[in-house]
């Protein structure tokens, strides 16, 4: 499924700050403007974890407590080798949810 996301049109979200403020202002109106939706945002790396699913790449400001979760599916691990923590990249992905401060994309392929 990763592959049609690489395909598809996605929102671009040219400010991080203000695409999680939609969220904290009203999280209720933002998930229905944004969960299913494809997005791509160019953001700093703050981490590259390795998760219970598969790789995930955290964007966002360093100490920050906001910032997209990035899901990855596990044979796209190699790709996360190179990249390193203050690096930035653009990811597309499916949002999925909200959580403690967080957009969660599932789905994601660096574009």
């Amino acid at each position: 499924q990763s592959n049609l996301i690489q395909n598809e049109q996605a929102i671009v979200i040219s400010n991080i700050d203000s695409f999680l403020a939609e969220f904290e202002a009203n999280e209720i109106r933002a998930e229905g403007n944004y969960v299913g939706k494809i997005i791509s945002v160019t953001e700093r790396v703050d981490s590259i974890n390795e998760g219970v699913f598969g790789p995930y790449l955290v964007l966002g400001e360093e100490y920050s407590f906001s910032g997209i979760n990035c899901n990855f599916k596990s044979e796209n691990q190699n790709q996360f080798i190179a990249l390193n923590s203050g690096d930035i990249v653009t990811v597309k992905g499916k949002v999925s949810d909200y959580i403690l401060g967080s957009v969660v994309l599932d789905n994601c392929v660096l574009a």
